[in-house]
């Protein structure tokens, strides 16, 4: 473990940040893992002066969360077209998609990457 470097660990996912100076202030890194120890998510953010953050890390994690649903949903929606054989997203399928997203189990991973969220 790295001196800037801190873990934390939230519903069985690890969340590794990290902080360094840049030419005009400073960032914070954030890179998620899953059960396995698997790397799924990375993500960086940029400040200038100072953060507003309720604990430190919060924006960065939430990044790295939120990257990792939005390619579990690119995923869902393509099997997604492809089972129900549609070729364009009208405004009835997109309700449709989002009530399947919602009934995911939270077992599954998009399921627990929603809880994951939640607890942040």
């Amino acid at each position: 473990m790295k001196r800037n470097e801190t873990r934390k660990e939230v519903n069985g996912f690890t969340f590794v940040n990290s902080h360094g100076a840049t030419r005009e202030g400073f960032y914070h890194k954030t890179e998620l893992y899953n059960e396995a120890g698997q790397m799924i998510a990375k993500a960086r953010v940029n400040y200038i002066n100072r953060t507003w953050e309720v604990y430190p890390y919060q924006t960065s994690m939430m990044k790295a969360v939120r990257q990792c649903m939005e390619k579990y949903e690119g995923n869902a929606l393509v099997w997604y077209k492809k089972a129900y054989q549609i070729k364009r997203m009208t405004k009835k399928n997109q309700e449709a998609f989002k009530s399947f997203l919602e009934t995911c189990p939270d077992e599954s991973d998009y399921g627990k990457l929603s809880q994951l969220m939640k607890a942040l």
